[in-house]
């Protein structure tokens, strides 16, 4: 892990860049290797949530796919509204 100054060109840096992350803290910009989570299980409630979500994600495409399906959801919409956020949550708070 390495420590930058902050200068005019480093305060903007932040994100990922390659393999190397930057950050910026109180105590300057670090960067440091990407972080490697592949090896490391999820514990089992976010492994739910995950799969929760994928299925919430199969659920709104199968629905905007769907010409009449999608036109009865975006009825219900208010202006602003994504259709595809809205559908994800609606599942996700129903099941």
């Amino acid at each position: 892990m390495a420590r930058l100054k902050k200068t005019a060109i480093t305060s903007a840096l932040s994100g990922l860049l390659g393999d190397l992350v930057i950050r910026q803290t109180r105590n300057g910009i670090v960067v440091a290797s990407r972080p490697n989570r592949s090896k490391k299980p999820m514990p089992r409630g976010q492994r739910q949530s995950c799969n929760r979500f994928k299925e919430a994600v199969i659920w709104a495409k199968q629905i905007m796919a769907d010409p009449r399906r999608k036109a009865t959801h975006l009825a219900k919409l208010k202006k602003g509204e994504s259709l595809y956020r809205t559908l994800v949550g609606d599942y996700i708070k129903t099941h």
